[in-house]
């Protein structure tokens, strides 16, 4: 998602992964990543993906386009493309770009998304 910052977000928003009624997660069943033609992985955890996405990106061209589906154990699947380009010194991060999609959702009237389990920590 690109344009979103996180840091001008609201200060009213719930932290994601929280459910206000029961206080309960809903955690990451299995995340698919892959590039076109290239490598792909089924992970079980964010942190796990961003640490893939770091060392495919290394070595890599200005641009890498990655595909993913996250798989939620409720059964909320959310897919779609990573667009990361290497000009600054950021690191890919699968999480971010999670988070920020949902926190986009959430404030354009969409569904609420704070109770699944995307943390940018």
């Amino acid at each position: 998602m690109k344009g979103t910052d996180i840091m001008n977000a609201p200060d009213s928003l719930p932290p994601f992964g929280i459910d206000d009624e029961n206080n309960e997660k809903i955690e990451v069943a299995r995340i698919r990543i892959g590039r076109q033609n290239h490598q792909s992985a089924v992970l079980g955890a964010f942190r796990e993906a961003d640490r893939l996405l770091g060392s495919w990106v290394h070595g890599a061209g200005d641009q890498v386009d990655i595909d993913f589906e996250v798989t939620f154990n409720d059964g909320y699947v959310f897919k779609g493309r990573y667009e990361f380009w290497r000009k600054s010194r950021r690191r890919p991060s699968l999480t971010r770009h999670v988070y920020e999609s949902f926190l986009a959702l959430w404030q354009g009237g969409g569904s609420d998304m704070s109770r699944y389990a995307v943390s940018t920590a």
